[in-house]
C-alpha cells in the first residue's frame, strides 16, 4: 500500500469548522437542482461537510416541532417479550429548537461524504415525485399515489405494517423503508406524514466546507462529529439497537 498520501489531522480545523461553517453561505436546494446555482452544484462534487437547514423566517417547522399532536418515532431495540414497545417517540423542545437554529434556520441534518452532489441526490431523491408520477420498478418511491385514494394514504411512500401488533402509526415511518440514504427526505415525510418534495423545495437549503482528498478523512470524520454535537440538528437521532 502506498504511503504517499498522509491523513491530516488538525484540531484547529476541527475546533473552528462550527464557526466556519455557520459564516457559509446556504443555497436553496431547489436552485441547485433547477440550474440557477451551477456553478455550486460543480463546487459540491467534492469531498466534504454539509448541512441541511430549514429557513423558518415563519415559525412554521418550530410550531409544527412543538405541536404535542405532532408524532415523531425512533425505532429502538426489541425487548423479550414480544410486546410492540421498541418505539420512542422524540419530544422536541424550546431548548433543542433553539440550539439547532441559527439566523432563522433550524438544522436538520449535517453529514459528510466524499462526492457532497451525489450524496444530497441520495438523500432528496429530487427527481421522483411519487405524488404525480408513475414510478418504475426500480425507483425508491415505488407507486404513485392512486387517485382515489384518500389524501391521507401514505401506502404509496410506506409500505403499510403487517404486523398488527406494532403502533398504528408504524407505516408512516416503519414499514418498508424506500431505502437506507435518503435520511433527510425520509425524516421530513415521517415528522409530517407526507410526500416531502415540494416542503424541500419551498425550505430548505444547504450549506458545506470542502475537505478535499483521502489527507483529510479524518478531519472529515471528526468534523462531522463536531457539528453534530453542536449544531443539533433534529433528524440526525439515532436509538441504540
Amino acid at each position: 500500500m502506498s504511503d504517499s498520501i498522509k491523513n491530516i489531522f488538525s484540531c484547529n480545523e476541527i475546533e473552528g469548522a462550527l464557526d466556519k461553517l455557520l459564516n457559509q453561505k446556504r443555497y436553496k436546494v431547489e436552485n441547485i437542482y433547477n440550474g440557477s446555482n451551477t456553478n455550486i452544484a460543480k463546487d459540491l462534487k467534492q469531498e466534504g461537510i454539509y448541512a441541511f437547514w430549514w429557513n423558518d423566517h415563519n415559525g412554521f417547522l418550530k410550531k409544527h416541532l412543538l405541536n404535542p399532536d405532532t408524532a415523531y418515532y425512533l425505532k429502538g431495540p426489541h425487548d423479550n417479550s414480544g410486546k410492540a414497545d421498541h418505539f420512542l417517540k422524540v419530544i422536541f423542545t424550546e431548548e433543542w429548537i433553539k440550539n439547532a437554529s441559527h439566523d432563522n434556520h433550524i438544522c436538520l441534518y449535517v453529514g459528510k461524504s466524499t462526492n457532497i452532489k451525489s450524496r444530497m441526490n441520495g438523500h432528496i431523491k429530487y427527481n421522483i415525485d411519487p405524488e404525480i408520477d408513475n414510478q418504475n420498478s426500480n425507483t425508491i418511491w415505488k407507486d404513485s399515489k392512486s387517485k382515489s385514494k384518500p389524501n391521507n394514504d401514505l401506502s404509496h411512500l410506506w409500505t403499510e405494517c403487517k404486523d398488527k401488533n406494532r403502533l398504528t402509526k408504524c407505516r408512516y415511518g416503519f414499514g418498508k423503508k424506500p431505502n437506507t440514504v435518503s435520511q433527510l427526505r425520509i425524516g421530513l415525510e415521517r415528522l409530517f406524514n407526507r410526500d416531502a418534495l415540494a416542503l424541500i423545495k419551498e425550505n430548505v437549503s444547504v450549506s458545506f466546507l470542502p475537505y478535499p482528498g483521502k489527507e483529510n478523512a479524518v478531519n472529515r470524520f471528526f468534523i462531522e462529529d463536531k457539528l453534530i454535537s453542536c449544531l443539533y440538528p433534529i433528524l440526525n437521532i439515532d436509538v441504540e439497537r
